[in-house]
């Protein structure tokens, strides 16, 4: 449609000064640029065609992926940042794409190659050109394990009248919760077409290798580890001076710091080593009193060290928390700050369930922390019950399988 490619065009135009500063400040050039131009790397036919925007999509698409191969189908994976490529690759192995740009042309020679019978949209990503082409060419347009943020609804709300044909195109939303279903609502989905199914991150097996992770990390069994998972700016000088403090009280305390990106690698490895403490990168042999992780895909394994998870993106405003069903899947107490906007419906079921500690504010996340290190018996009650509960919710990945295949096969007749 050529009004969206304007509009896509003047935005290119307006927000280059910024895109350039990011480009530079991350020193990471565009990356597949050709792939994303529908130039190469263009993929076989398939039968479904799951998109994963990110890290997070990508993890939470996994279930999903498997239970349709499982039914015999060709599944191809596409994804929109690096990151999510890496963790995607490692997921579903070499055939994974990057999705081209949303203008008319790359969007159709894509389609055109791939000629999915469904386009399953994880979480949420409204493309316009994407959902407009498939529609032409035949193909469901299904969301599946919808979320939008109250950021993502401000913005679709300003531009719900030119998004209303784009929202009468896709077929079926399937959103986690009852919040979900209204944002969606409020955004211009129509009602009819909206089910609530529930979340796809409780469908969660604890990955291989989770119980060989204090080795990995160079630590010893009865060591005790503090574990800060996808952290941001303001969040590790938090966790360090509480770590600094717990340890006067236990003398060998350990601490694993994961950065959520690893850009900022530098940076975090320079505050670890502030404290005088013996520090080394995960990908370094050794022991130390800190790790701080430096790769890709990992986390969910790695978890497997902690004796206490302290969730990232929490304790500090602006990013709405990160997932703590990984930790918990694991049989580990997680602690989250006060921000965790993201995560609502996830975090009152694993609170509810006794695995998860919500606090009002950062402070009092650090001394639930220093709480539960103190006590044996409250780490393996609060494990044991975070682990019972992501079993008890799980079942949303073959409600939503079975809704894709339902829909193929009313492609059929």
């Amino acid at each position: 449609m050529i009004g969206w490619d304007l509009l896509y065009l003047a935005g290119l135009v307006l927000g280059s000064p910024y895109f350039v500063w990011r480009g530079v400040r991350r020193k990471r050039p565009p990356h597949h640029t050709a792939e994303k131009l529908a130039l190469s790397g263009l993929p076989d036919p398939c039968d479904v065609l799951v998109h994963c925007v990110s890290v997070g999509e990508t993890e939470a698409a996994v279930p999903i992926v498997a239970g349709l191969r499982d039914e015999g189908l060709e599944v191809l994976v596409t994804t929109g940042t690096a990151t999510g490529g890496e963790v995607a690759r490692k997921r579903f192995g070499d055939g994974v794409r990057f999705l081209p740009y949303d203008f008319t042309l790359p969007v159709g020679r894509f389609l055109r190659a791939a000629r999915p019978r469904a386009v399953v949209l994880m979480e949420l990503e409204v493309w316009p050109n994407l959902i407009r082409k498939a529609k032409a060419l035949g193909a469901s347009v299904l969301v599946v394990n919808g979320r939008m943020t109250e950021g993502s609804l401000k913005g679709y709300r300003f531009l719900r009248p030119l998004l209303a044909g784009t929202w009468r195109r896709i077929d079926w939303c399937g959103v986690q919760d009852d919040e979900q279903r209204a944002r969606f609502e409020l955004a211009g989905m129509p009602p009819d077409r909206i089910e609530v199914a529930g979340s796809v991150k409780f469908d969660r097996e604890p990955p291989p290798g989770w119980e060989n992770a204090r080795a990995e990390l160079g630590f010893a069994p009865d060591d005790l580890v503090l574990f800060a998972g996808s952290t941001h700016p303001g969040e590790e000088e938090l966790v360090l001076q509480a770590w600094a403090r717990a340890r006067e009280r236990f003398g060998g305390l350990k601490l694993v710091l994961a950065p959520r990106h690893l850009e900022r690698l530098r940076e975090v490895e320079r505050l670890a080593r502030d404290t005088g403490a013996a520090v080394k990168k995960r990908s370094e042999p050794g022991r130390a009193d800190i790790v701080v992780l430096d790769t890709m895909g990992e986390l969910a394994v790695l978890y497997g060290a902690a004796d206490v998870v302290i969730m990232g993106g929490t304790l500090v405003e602006g990013v709405g928390g990160h997932n703590p069903i990984e930790p918990a899947v694991l049989g580990k107490p997680v602690i989250m700050g006060p921000h965790f906007d993201n995560f609502k419906d996830v975090v009152a079921r694993l609170a509810e369930g006794g695995g998860l500690f919500a606090a009002r504010d950062a402070g009092e996340a650090l001394r639930t922390a220093e709480v539960l290190l103190s006590d044996p018996e409250k780490r393996k009650e609060a494990g044991g019950n975070a682990a019972l509960t992501v079993r008890r919710h799980g079942g949303a990945a073959r409600r939503y399988v079975r809704n894709i295949l339902s829909r193929l096969a009313e492609r059929r007749t």
